[in-house]
């Protein structure tokens, strides 16, 4: 997981909290929810990777034993960035 901008990622069930603990080891055959929030005075632009949406919120099925997200994971490592942008309505 990756944070650009201002704002937190974090992981239902628990394990990633991004920025800080953007890495995290699942079992297999598990549904991973992952959450933005933007910080005061910026909103998700987008997410992009395993997890691509324009909603705070998207998830996507753990299939393998001991799925990774996040850098230096081992093979079958899955990724996402969450792209915070400064709030465009103020």
């Amino acid at each position: 997981m990756a944070v650009h901008g201002h704002g937190t990622v974090t992981s239902i069930p628990r394990g990633i909290h991004c920025p800080g603990q953007c890495r995290g080891v699942f079992t297999e055959h598990i549904h991973l929810t992952m959450h933005a929030t933007p910080a005061p005075g910026w909103e998700l632009g987008h997410f992009e990777g395993w997890c691509h949406s324009k909603t705070t919120t998207c998830g996507f099925d753990l299939v393998s034993p001991h799925d990774c997200i996040g850098g230096a994971c081992p093979i079958g490592a899955f990724g996402s960035t969450a792209y915070f942008v400064r709030d465009r309505s103020n």
